[in-house]
């Protein structure tokens, strides 16, 4: 998808998810990006939740962050 040659559409940048589980579950999205970046992207990532031990049901799901 990234670039402009016959079937890519142009994308030029690429977010990707910070999993909350740490960094032993990164590999999928590290390798997304390593790919979109030696194509020219650029790649920037973001948590979407934090951790669920920050959160007020200790779940990544729902629940509210809470200052430690």
């Amino acid at each position: 998808m990234f670039g402009n040659d016959t079937n890519q559409i142009g994308l030029s940048i690429l977010r990707i998810r910070i999993d909350p589980g740490g960094q032993s579950k990164w590999g999928t999205e590290l390798g997304n990006a390593q790919l979109a970046y030696s194509l020219g992207a650029s790649v920037f990532a973001s948590p979407w939740t934090p951790p669920a031990s920050m959160k007020s049901n200790n779940n990544t799901v729902r629940g509210i962050a809470e200052c430690v």
